[in-house]
Formats: C-alpha cells, structure tokens, sequence
C-alpha cells in the first residue's frame, strides 16, 4: 500500500525525484503508516502540527540530515515520541545528536528493538549515563551510537564509573542484556572507555562494528585484545567490521583464535604493520566458516596472501581484496576451493601478460557461482613500483573482449572463457569491451542476468 511507507522533506521539495506527499495529505493518512523518514531541511518548518498527532501504526521512525541553516533539534520530538510510544520498534537520528527529552521518551517505548544515534558517550554525569543503559540500551536488539564528524560538542569526562568490568550476579556470572547489534563510532579519543564499557556488558553479542578515526589512544583491536586476556569471551561474534586501523600481530591473533563462529569479517581501509597479515593464514583454521571478508583498500597485503585465502577458505561467499599478481598463482599454483564464491573484488596485475591472464581467467571460469565480479587487469612493467603503477590515461589497463584483434585495438582478449559464469548480475566497466556488435550479442548470450551499466552500453550498442 502506498500510504504504508513515507519519505518526506520538511519542505515537501523533490528531493528523491518523485513528487513527496504534502504535510497535509500525510497527516490525513497516519493511521495508515508505518515506516516514516523525515528530511530535515530547515528552522521555519518544523513538522509542528505533525507532531501533534498520533500515528497509531507507525513502527519505523527515521529522521535524516541537518539543516542548512545548523539546526540539529527538531521541536516537540520528544512529544512525537511519547505520544506513538505504544507501536514505535526502530528509531534513527544518526546524523544530529537527540536532546535528552527525546532519550527519555523513548525509554518509555515498550516495544522498541533497534536505536542507531548519534549520542554523547560523555557526559558529566555517569550515574545517570548508568542508568539510562540499564532503562535503554540493554533492552535493545541493535544499537548503534555514532559520534558525528562535525558539529558534536565534546563534554569533558569529570568522573566515570568506577568498576568498568561486565556486572555480575550472585553466581559470579556475567550478566547479560539483549543487545545483539552493536555499532560503536567517534572522530574522537576521549571515549574508547565509554565504548568499552558498553561492550563489557553486550555477553550475546552477535555483530560487532567499532571505528574510531583520527589518533587513537587505544584502537578497538587492542582493546578487544586487552578484554579477551581478561577473560571476556568473543565466541558469540559472527559478524566483526573493525577498518580504518593499524593491525598489530599478537592483538589480530588473540582475536581470530578468540571467535570460532566468525561469518563476516571487515579490515577495510586498515594498514597491515609487519608481518600481521600473517595471521589471517596462521589463523585460517579459525576462519573456515568465513562467507564474507573486507580487505579493501587494505594497506600492505601482499598479493599471495590473497592467493591463500582463496585456496584455503571454502565457505566463502564474498571477497574484497586490493590486488594480486599472476605470479602469487604461479608460483603457489593450487586449485581455489572457494566454489560457493558470489561477489568478487580484485585488481589482477599481469607481470606475464598472455599466460598469466589466460590462467586468471581460467581460475575465475572455474566460479559458476558468481553474481558480481568486479576485477580490473593491469600490465605491470619490469621493475615497476607498484605503488606508482596506475596510469592516468589507461594504457596499461586491459579490457577483455570475445576475440584478439590485430593492432591492437583491443588487445585485452579472453573474454570466451568466462561464458561459464551464466549467474552474473553485475561486472565492472572496465572489465569488458561492447563496442562492436559481436561483444554486445556475446554479453546477451552468456550473461543473460547482467544489469547495470554494461547491460545498459550493451542495449545501446545492439540498437544502433
């Protein structure tokens, strides 16, 4: 129904491209709603007379954007919030900090199971701060507490609880709550305790993600090391995101041999010191159950690591990985046991450019799974830096096409041995030549789930 789900601006502008529902029209249909997403767009219009009424069905409540003009609060928010308490089961404001009006309104919300804000970890009062986790968060399935690049107002920790470890009961057993999502986030170096603090006290956690930017006093990684020495257990954890750090030997591999149900796993934008990434093969034993693993844009990961992890791992489902040579295969020449493999990401670099790639591209023939598969190939010359390989202009990259051409046109090649790949929805751009016609009707032929931009050149090729 077409009343069911709202996506609305305050100023009822085309912002998605389809003409947006007046405030009017919404308020005569809030019996009707359910999933509500406000667009905040500026001080003169507040969704006043919105908020006064009750919308007895809605269960999502999404408020996105600051205004222009700065403004982060909305007016009588709390209000909203108090009077749709009985039904409201997700809230999202992860962009403006909510009032502390608003967080006690929804303490009140029975029925609420998922928050994601942007909430100030530090405050002046941490008995308080205590006993909102217990009212609030605990309760909660998925909670996400985000701290904003810009525009957040730091508020200096005077004191803090004095006993950061996991509540306990008569029994000497942790005491557990009902979070079983639990995004943490900050641009900042003063909450990594706050954060911690919450993480002792999330015993069934099942999905982890922890960011922290900027120059940390501790990184989530080193903190996670540091509890699980002390004892806290992170077996429950199927789904770890922790990118954007510098991973250190012993704290990567006190994690990985700490969780033995991992699905996921996400190091994306990390730096790789030393020989740290020595552990996602040290430790492989522990990742066997992985589907799906991040690496990209991972600093320092050599290209036979990621040979490894496709010959070693085969439960995966999804790999994002920087690049690797077609020597790492050659010279650890194994068959790749990732056959359940559905999405691919990877930058291949051809040092021996004819065998080398006809080998790559018979490896990838061999994964019929495949639904996305967004490669690039690279000629790399002798004794190039890779770092400095990328070429502005493209001569070194190659595009596969159905047939050699002489000259040189189209040099890339190779694109008949992947006609096994009948599942493909999705191929990079640059992958592919669909110039000519004959490219075009292979593309229909032996792809017939693409979508996107390739299928959308190919339909404009075969209707010249």
């Amino acid at each position: 129904m077409f009343w069911t789900d709202i996506c609305m601006s305050a100023t009822s502008a085309k912002s998605t491209g389809k003409q947006e529902p007046t405030l009017g029209a919404v308020l005569n249909h809030a019996h009707l709603i359910r999933n509500l997403t406000l667009r905040y767009a500026s001080a003169e219009d507040h969704f006043d007379e919105g908020w006064r009424v009750v919308f007895s069905n809605l269960t999502h409540l999404s408020i996105e954007r600051r205004g222009p003009d700065g403004s982060i609060l909305l007016p009588s928010l709390a209000s909203f919030i108090q009077n749709n308490k009985a039904t409201l089961v997700n809230f999202t404001m992860d962009h403006q900090f909510v009032d502390d009006n608003a967080l006690e309104a929804l303490c009140e919300c029975p029925r609420l199971k998922e928050c994601r804000l942007a909430h100030r970890l530090l405050i002046d009062d941490p008995d308080r701060w205590t006993s909102q986790f217990e009212r609030l968060w605990s309760r909660l399935e998925v909670v996400s507490l985000r701290e904003p690049m810009t525009g957040s107002k730091y508020i200096p920790l005077k004191t803090c609880p004095t006993d950061w470890s996991a509540p306990r009961d008569s029994t000497g057993q942790p005491l557990g709550n009902q979070i079983l999502d639990l995004t943490l986030s900050n641009y900042n170096n003063y909450v990594y305790e706050a954060q911690l603090w919450i993480l002792l006290r999330c015993t069934n956690l099942k999905k982890l993600s922890w960011y922290i930017k900027g120059k940390e006093i501790m990184t989530p990684m080193q903190q996670l090391a540091k509890i699980i020495q002390q004892g806290h257990s992170c077996q429950q954890l199927e789904e770890l995101r922790m990118g954007y750090m510098n991973f250190e030997n012993t704290d990567f591999a006190s994690l990985l041999s700490s969780i033995s149900q991992l699905n996921l796993l996400d190091l994306r934008y990390s730096s790789f010191d030393g020989e740290s990434w020595e552990c996602l093969l040290d430790e492989s034993k522990h990742l066997r159950t992985l589907a799906v693993l991040d690496l990209t844009a991972c600093h320092g990961l050599p290209g036979w690591v990621v040979q490894e992890i496709l010959c070693e791992m085969p439960n995966l489902k999804v790999l994002r990985a920087p690049e690797m040579e077609d020597m790492n295969i050659l010279r650890h020449d194994l068959p790749w046991v990732c056959q359940e493999l559905e999405e691919l990401e990877l930058t291949f670099i051809l040092r021996k450019e004819v065998y080398g790639k006809d080998l790559i591209l018979t490896r990838l023939s061999e994964l019929t799974k495949l639904q996305v598969l967004l490669v690039d190939f690279f000629r790399s010359k002798p004794m190039t830096d890779l770092r400095n390989f990328w070429t502005e202009d493209g001569e070194d990259h190659l595009s596969l096409s159905v047939h050699e051409v002489e000259g040189g046109a189209e040099v890339g090649g190779g694109l008949d041995h992947l006609r096994t790949l009948r599942r493909l929805r999705v191929v990079s751009e640059s992958m592919v030549l669909y110039r000519r016609q004959e490219e075009a009707e292979w593309i229909v032929k032996n792809w017939p789930r693409l979508e996107g931009p390739v299928k959308d050149g190919v339909t404009q090729v075969l209707m010249r």
